[in-house]
This record gives structure tokens, sequence and C-alpha cells, in this order.
């Protein structure tokens, strides 16, 4: 099969690897898409750390089953799913109390432990797949996984109880704007959006921001920006999709009494906060971690026709042209969003 994979800090190859065969209890995958995270960049940028050659990124995909290992129960060839990619155990504390993304024994397709979907064929343990729905395209399944972990930063942050509320988002990179759909699905009256990019903050507006602030000014101005769209109230809980000192101080400033913040963001491992001021307002600041049952809930909420989030997807490119993606991704990332790949598509002439 033809695949993609990192071989080092700044080199990508694409080439032919054997075709896999799923063992019982697994399916193998003809792969439809698969979209880059950002966990793929740091990847490519600082190296792997895989004890496998040729290891196949990508945890972000969706395919049609096309063969069936022996004992697998119910999945059929022909069937379209995509892949909840952290294998748990099930038998854990935290995987009983449904927190499966706490999960101390995870393994991880498309990373360390199995190759994953930068590849014509992928296979997977059948407890993991997710049936698309037929009204949900390729390339919204693929993104599903992302999807969910912007719904679970956006749960993390109220979630329906944030109806009618106000909502501020720091990033409008991929995980900022799936955050901002599930706002709006949600019923998020304000959605107020950050980023240093200004392209970006036009897409977010153009999908349903209702307000939009370039984060390149100082934190008294982008603290002023804030109060003055919210009445000087301040908003209900911001979502950080950042993770730096400063955009989590901000986000501190922006937020009414007793409000909440999402870090979602995993940017920088220390960040110095302002607890004086966190103590005074009574302020929650809550991690989010990847998502629980989310992934399955984007699937219904996509089906639903509530939001549409294909416009993520840029650029949307043969895998052959793989290698020439991820250095625009690193060296280019204004220009780009959420990079998909689609085995199979005319590479360009």
């Amino acid at each position: 099969m033809k695949a993609l994979w990192i071989e080092s800090a700044g080199t990508v190859r694409y080439g032919e690897l054997p075709d896999p065969m799923p063992p019982a209890g697994w399916v193998r995958l003809k792969i439809l898409a698969a979209s880059v995270c950002g966990s793929d960049l740091n990847v490519y940028k600082f190296g792997r750390q895989y004890h496998v050659e040729k290891r196949v990124s990508g945890h972000e995909f969706a395919g049609v089953i096309d063969q069936v290992g022996d004992k697998t129960s119910k999945w059929k060839v022909g069937q379209r799913v995509c892949v909840y990619p952290q294998l748990y155990c099930g038998v854990c504390e935290d995987c009983k109390e449904g927190s499966i993304n706490m999960c101390g024994h995870r393994k991880f397709i498309g990373g360390r432990d199995y190759n994953g979907g930068f590849a014509e064929y992928a296979v997977v343990p059948e407890y993991v797949l997710m049936e698309v729905p037929e009204s949900v395209s390729d390339i919204e399944a693929a993104m599903a996984e992302p999807f969910a972990v912007g719904l679970h930063a956006v749960n993390q942050a109220g979630g329906p109880r944030l109806k009618g509320k106000t909502l501020v988002i720091y990033g409008a990179g991929p995980i900022g704007l799936f955050a901002m759909e599930a706002a709006k699905y949600y019923g998020v009256k304000q959605i107020i959006m950050l980023d240093m990019v200004e392209e970006k903050l036009k897409i977010a507006r153009e999908h349903g921001a209702t307000d939009i602030i370039p984060a390149a000014e100082s934190a008294e101005m982008l603290q002023e920006k804030v109060m003055e769209l919210t009445g000087q109230r301040g908003a209900d809980a911001v979502v950080d999709a950042v993770c730096l000192d400063v955009t989590i101080n901000n986000s501190m400033h922006f937020c009414r009494p007793h409000g909440i913040i999402s870090v979602v963001g995993l940017a920088k491992a220390n960040c110095t906060v302002d607890f004086r001021y966190l103590v005074s307002h009574e302020l929650t600041i809550t991690g989010s971690y990847t998502y629980t049952t989310e992934m399955q809930d984007c699937l219904k909420i996509l089906e639903s026709g509530a939001v549409k989030t294909e416009y993520i997807a840029n650029p949307v490119v043969s895998l052959q042209d793989g290698v020439e993606t991820f250095e625009k991704l690193v060296k280019k990332p204004e220009e780009c969003l959420k990079a998909v790949f689609i085995p199979g598509m005319a590479e360009k002439p």
C-alpha cells in the first residue's frame, strides 16, 4: 500500500509499505480521508519517539471496512466508519467512571503504538469503530475526532448551560473553530473570537462568530474590548485553545466573577497565573484533554445538519502531496487550517 510516514525531524517519506491484515477482533479500513493534528506536526518538527521504523501517523481518519478479522462481532464489509484512536483498557478505575481519556493503560492508533490513517489502509480493533451517518461527508467524518476535542472543551466550560450566554474563544485555529461550532450548536448567544491572524478571524466571522478581536494588541486593550462587547459584564466562559501566560491571564480578566476558563491548548508546560485575581473573582480554570463520548456526539450533531465543519479542511490534498503539505503547515501556517489527505485523490499536475 501507499503510505506516508515521518522518518525524522523535518523529514516525511511517501512510499510502499506492506498491506496490513486484521487480526481477530480487528477490521481493515480502506482510508477515505485523514486529517493532520497538531501532534503530528510536533512529531514532524521535533522528531518521532516511536520504537518502530516507518510508523504511519494520523489518528484522525475515516474509512470503509474492506476486511474483517475472525471473531469480529457486528461489523461488515462496506460499512463507513471513523475511529476513536485511544485504545483504553475498560477495566481501570478511570475507565469504569467513564473517563476513558484518563486511562493509564492507553495505547494509540496513529502514533506510538499502531499505524494510523496516513495510508491507503489501516487496521483497528472493532470496539473503537463508529458508524458514519450517510449525510456526513468523508472529510467531516475524518474530522469528527478533532471536532470532539473542541466539543469537550466547550463542555468543560459549561456545555448546554452556556445557552444564551457569552463565550470567548482564544485561538481561531482548527480546535478554536470546532469549539465555535459546538458553541453554536448549544445556542451560545455571543461568541467572541481572538487570534493573531486576520484571515482566520475572517473565517470565524463568516461561520458564526458574533465578534472578532485581533489578538496582537496589548493585554489591557484586549480586556477593554471584551468588556466593551459584553456591556462591562465580562464573558461567562472562555475556551483557551492557545495556553500561554498571556492568554491564561487575559482569559481570567475576560470573565465575569464565577466564570470558567477551559484550557485545551497544550503549547506550554508552565504558565504564571495571577492567582490573586483568580481567588478574588472565584474563577474556575479547568483542563480539557481529548474527549470521552463527544466523538459519537459530534457525528449526531453533524447528522442533524445543525452545523457544518468541512470549511475547516484546508488544504485538502492527495496522500502523495503529503511531503510538501507538512512543509507548508510549518512554514506557512497562516495559509492553512486543517490539512486533510485523501488517498487515491488525483495528485496536482
